[in-house]
């Protein structure tokens, strides 16, 4: 069968991942940007990403790509498992 250029089958919807991924992304995020002082437009210009676009990811309003996971992954200086995982099990996410 056909794939479009998004990969996905045509006729099907795209996939999101579960509500507790984005969650978890989304804490993770703001744990990492707390860690690094970071405001959520520091972080974007650290990322090149717009502003916005970090907002919507901390409100699980975005499904963020493997290479937006990987550029704020090198903004934090961090592998992006670390942005995936809870932070209690993840060796760079220091508790406050």
């Amino acid at each position: 069968m056909a794939r479009t250029t998004s990969g996905a089958r045509p006729g099907r919807h795209r996939r999101r991942p579960r509500p507790e991924t984005l969650q978890l992304l989304s804490h993770n995020l703001k744990v990492f940007r707390a860690q690094h002082e970071y405001s959520q437009e520091r972080l974007a210009d650290e990322a090149g990403l717009h502003r916005t676009y970090v907002g919507d990811l901390e409100r699980c309003e975005q499904n963020p790509t493997l290479s937006t996971l990987e550029v704020l992954a090198d903004a934090f200086g961090i592998q992006i498992a670390d942005l995936l995982v809870p932070a209690s099990k993840s060796p760079r996410a220091r508790r406050g």
